[in-house]
């Protein structure tokens, strides 16, 4: 019987679970208790086996993504910009990247230009990341150059910055500054003229340090600083000036020129005083000197003891018609060349009234030797040359006197040629002794 029982209890606990909704909630009964926990604690296993089961393949994925690395970022070097320093240096300097992951270990700082000769053998140039700026040296002259950086950390290299501005190197050489302004001079006294001037247009890269001015036709030159006028002096009376004005930089070539209007030297008043000459009594004067090779008369020997200074000089006297100024080398007196004699020197004149410059040249020629024993000439523009026999001269007169004088007393015959501003003088600008006579020609011989 218990064993029917138990076959009983089973089939009964079999038919309750399959009755379990309709069974009471709040039963009791030990049977169906147990069967009701064991179904679901059955359920639960299963529920939470198939929890777990999603979970591990929905879990696999994230547990990829966690153990991948993190993405690095390092952005561009920002505002590059470029100096000159020097002739031939640039500075180039940076701002840091924006964005860095990782510390910044050194920038990567490129040369470039638009002419291709211009790069550098070393054209890459890597600097600490602590520093944002880097010299470029030894770079060639009258080229452009720009330049772009890179940020370098452990495991990145960032983009290449934006280009920075273009820098032009100047060959300080070939630089010339633009020529002063408003130049103006004006006579001051005798003998100074004071000049007057504005800075030149500034250009970009040239420094001025002074100007210097010429006077011209003297070519005198005057070096100042960096001033706006000054006094120059040595001016002679009867010229007519231009002065030059140039910018001097601190390195290159002067400036073109700036000049002034033309200014004047008032002339001198010249008063020509001779001592008076007692003329022995006069014969018969030609109006005109003759054209034979002796072109003035000779007089008969005269014995002139003053003369015989050695046997080998002639005493005869010079021809009475050349004795004495000429009478027309006096106030007023006409442009020309006046020639006499003392009776032992024989004396030469170039004279122009006018402050318009002309230039009296010659030679004067003894049939033996014809020392010179004086003259008055301006070093600047006029000169002699004096040889054994010849003496060659040749004077700038403007409103002033040039002379020479020779020891004429070895002399017989004195050849004479004369020119004006290089063309033979005219025969009426050529006066000879006391009377001024004139010659026929530009070359003519005195004689005694």
């Amino acid at each position: 019987m218990k064993t029917s029982h138990l076959a009983d209890d089973s089939i009964a606990g079999q038919h309750q679970n399959q009755c379990m909704p309709t069974s009471p909630v709040g039963s009791t009964s030990p049977v169906r208790s147990t069967s009701l926990s064991r179904l679901i604690a059955t359920t639960l296993v299963l529920t939470m086996s198939s929890a777990v089961g999603i979970g591990l393949l929905t879990s696999t994925p994230v547990q990829a993504q966690a153990t991948t690395t993190p993405a690095l970022v390092l952005s561009a070097p920002q505002v590059v910009q470029a100096q000159q320093v020097r002739d031939n240096e640039i500075r180039v300097s940076w701002l840091p990247p924006q964005l860095a992951s990782q510390p910044v270990q050194n920038y990567r700082v490129q040369i470039l230009s638009n002419s291709a000769d211009a790069i550098p053998t070393t054209n890459l140039l890597t600097v600490n990341g602590n520093t944002t700026s880097v010299n470029f040296r030894n770079l060639k002259l009258d080229r452009t150059y720009f330049f772009t950086v890179q940020a370098q950390s452990a495991n990145v290299i960032s983009e290449v910055s934006q280009p920075s501005n273009t820098v032009e190197l100047p060959n300080p050489a070939n630089l010339r500054p633009n020529p002063p302004t408003n130049v103006t001079a004006a006579i001051i006294g005798t003998e100074q003229a004071s000049v007057s001037w504005l800075p030149p247009v500034a250009k970009p890269n040239v420094e001025i340090k002074g100007y210097r001015l010429t006077t011209s036709p003297s070519s005198r030159k005057t070096d100042v600083g960096l001033v706006g006028s000054t006094l120059i002096s040595g001016l002679k009376p009867g010229f007519s000036y231009v002065v030059f004005v140039q910018a001097i930089p601190k390195s290159g070539s002067l400036s073109d020129i700036a000049s002034s209007a033309v200014i004047s030297v008032p002339p001198k008043i010249v008063r020509i005083t001779q001592p008076p000459v007692t003329l022995p009594p006069p014969t018969q004067a030609p109006t005109t000197l003759a054209t034979t090779t002796t072109i003035l008369p000779l007089p008969s020997p005269v014995d002139v003891p003053a003369l015989k200074v050695a046997s080998r000089c002639t005493s005869r006297a010079w021809n009475p018609t050349l004795l004495g100024v000429p009478r027309q080398l006096a106030a007023g007196a006409p442009a020309g060349v006046y020639i006499w004699t003392d009776g032992r020197a024989i004396h030469l004149r170039t004279y122009n009234p006018s402050v318009t410059p002309i230039r009296i040249s010659g030679s004067v020629t003894g049939q033996t030797t014809l020392p010179v024993v004086g003259f008055y000439l301006e070093p600047d523009s006029d000169s002699v040359s004096k040889g054994r026999t010849t003496t060659s001269f040749s004077f700038l007169n403007a409103y002033d006197i040039d002379s020479l004088r020779f020891d004429g007393r070895c002399i017989t015959k004195l050849t004479v040629r004369l020119f004006i501003n290089g063309q033979p003088i005219q025969p009426s600008q050529v006066f000879i002794g006391g009377n001024g006579i004139n010659p026929t020609s530009s070359a003519f011989v005195l004689s005694r």
